[in-house]
């Protein structure tokens, strides 16, 4: 028998597959932001941008980050020397 499954986004039938396989959830092993021990004007800039972990937001280019409002080289300097806990 086989079931046809239908997904809005390739990131749901990501999520899907990891969880059939019974593999561990794609966020496990990264620093959420609110603990990576960022600036308080970075760390509201990333969430604002809709990043919930540090890695995530690490891998956005410099010219990314500097088109975010309230975000400038202080903030960048801030995001690009933050340590993963993991």
């Amino acid at each position: 028998m086989k079931i046809l499954v239908e997904f809005d986004s390739l990131e749901e039938a990501a999520a899907f597959i990891l969880w059939r396989d019974g593999r561990n959830d794609p966020a496990a092993g990264k620093t959420p932001i609110r603990d990576a021990g960022l600036l308080v004007r970075t760390e509201n800039c990333c969430a604002a941008e809709g990043f919930d972990y540090l890695e995530d937001a690490q891998a956005q280019s410099d010219a990314f980050w500097l088109k975010v409002p309230n975000f400038g080289r202080k903030s960048l300097r801030d995001l690009r020397e933050a340590k993963p806990n993991a």
